[in-house]
């Protein structure tokens, strides 16, 4: 049978292989032939003809490194003893988990390019979390029972937004520790599916809200937490119970449930005696000596006063103040939730104003605003927990002060109320700044004198944190403005 053309070729380079001068003299013609014919080739055929040669490298490459695996012992051992006890040392290193054994052997067999390297890495699982999440913890931070903002004039921080221009803004001071907030956030949010870690939340904390620990000096202290913290520090050294390390663990320790009015308010009958029951039961000795300091009122002035006694003694001092700092705090949560609702609801026919007075000032002038106005419109008044009234208006005075203080600083002349109103005027639009003159004042005064005169106490004055007009001479009158108790007072002609 006659043969093929490619059988005949086939035999034709076989027989040319056995003749070694012959071969030589056509590859060299073959070489030359070739140089042409690329050199007449263009951009595309070029192209072509390079990716042919990778490809055939290539799968020499792959050859070769086949050879080498398929190869049964290296010559690198002389014998196949030595061999197999260098098998077992490198055996013994390895991990006992049998795939984490896989995963060094694949990985070291990588390195010495026995295999392939993978091109895909590993990458680790990444749970980001949603932009509606972190807007809600950053808005929880920038609450006012949550933070509250500075009023000084170098209380603020300079950051730049998102078109990288700069602005000032004031510093707020975070009333809790970040685990105690961290805590509140998810008691509140619990409806939320995404969990968030401790880490998340205390790095989504804006740079404007600075821990307790940033402040060179601590002022303006709510005396009901601080007389009861400076209590219980000092007791937490003696008395081993978790409910004595911090004020939140402290007032969750005492009632069942602290959204509770009855147990706020000291007249729930299961945990009346939490006191006793989950606190005082820890104490070993009774008459150990003590010391402790408390907030007292002396000579019109607050003063930190240093006092020692026994254990004993001390918790009796703190008995006496638990009832008080309960409702207190009930009160505060209560008034600055309220607060925090009344902003989402205020519209063009609904407003809710927070009104701050200094030292300095006399609320006859807010007494004359509302007997003109409240016969007209609905009037509510809700008052914030002694010491708990922190806010935008204190963020506001702080702003005017420092505008005013740079513009002196530049040269400006500033001797007088109406030039501190006229500079403040010029240097921002957002900011209503108005002088109240002495005539205005004197004038108020001589009005209002006879109605103050005649007017009589409300009782239980110190514990209303909420008041509404009914009509002339009458209101309306609760503990906390979401109370379902509420008292009527008629002023008497």
């Amino acid at each position: 049978m006659a043969k093929t053309h490619a059988e005949r070729q086939k035999l034709y380079r076989q027989n040319l292989l056995k003749n070694k001068s012959k071969y030589d003299q056509m590859r060299k013609i073959s070489r030359i032939r070739d140089n042409k014919r690329r050199q007449n080739l263009n951009g595309d055929l070029l192209q072509q003809l390079r990716n042919r040669q990778k490809q055939a490298s290539k799968k020499y490459r792959d050859r070769k490194k086949l050879e080498r695996i398929n190869n049964k012992q290296s010559s690198s051992y002389k014998s196949r003893q030595s061999f197999g006890k260098a098998v077992k040392r490198v055996l013994q290193s390895l991990p006992k988990d049998i795939n984490r054994c896989v995963s060094v052997i694949h990985h070291i067999a990588q390195e010495f390019n026995i295999i392939p390297k993978t091109t895909s890495h590993h990458q680790r699982e990444q749970r980001s979390l949603s932009i509606e999440l972190k807007q809600l913890v950053m808005n929880f931070y920038s609450r006012d029972d949550i933070s509250y903002q500075l009023p000084g004039k170098r209380d603020f921080i300079t950051i730049k937004d998102d078109n990288s221009t700069s602005k000032t803004i004031q510093k707020r001071i975070l009333l809790f520790s970040l685990r105690e907030a961290h805590q509140l956030f998810l008691s509140e949010h619990d409806h939320i599916d995404a969990y968030l870690s401790l880490g998340s939340f205390s790095d989504l904390r804006p740079s404007n809200v600075l821990l307790q620990s940033h402040m060179t000096h601590r002022s303006c202290l709510c005396a009901y937490h601080e007389n009861i913290n400076l209590l219980i520090k000092p007791l937490s050294k003696y008395i081993p119970c978790p409910g004595l390390h911090s004020l939140q663990a402290f007032s969750s320790t005492l009632v069942c449930c602290e959204t509770n009015e009855k147990c706020m308010f000291s007249k729930c009958s299961l945990c009346t005696n939490n006191l006793e029951n989950k606190i005082i039961t820890h104490v070993t000795n009774f008459t150990q000596s003590i010391n402790w300091y408390q907030w007292v009122l002396k000579d019109g002035y607050s003063k930190k006063i240093e006092f020692n006694g026994t254990i004993g003694e001390c918790i009796e001092v703190l008995k006496s103040k638990v009832n008080q700092f309960l409702a207190h705090i009930f009160i505060k949560r209560q008034q600055s939730e309220y607060f925090e609702k009344m902003k989402k609801i205020s519209n063009n026919e609904n407003i809710c104003l927070q009104i701050d007075f200094s030292e300095n000032f006399r609320l006859d002038i807010q007494d004359s605003v509302q007997n003109s106005y409240y016969s007209k419109v609905e009037l509510t008044w809700n008052y914030f927990a002694t010491s708990h009234g922190k806010g935008v208006v204190d963020g506001v005075g702080g702003t005017i002060k420092r505008l005013v203080y740079r513009a002196i600083l530049s040269g400006q002349q500033c001797s007088s109320a109406a030039q501190f109103v006229k500079i403040a005027q010029s240097k921002t639009d957002s900011i209503n700044v108005i002088e109240l003159e002495d005539i205005h004042i004197e004038n108020s005064k001589v009005k209002m004198e006879k109605i103050f005169q005649s007017i009589k106490t409300i009782p239980e004055t110190k514990k209303i944190h909420s008041v509404k007009v009914l009509q002339n001479n009458t209101i309306e009158y609760k503990y906390y403005s979401n109370s379902s108790t509420k008292k009527t007072y008629r002023f008497l002609n």
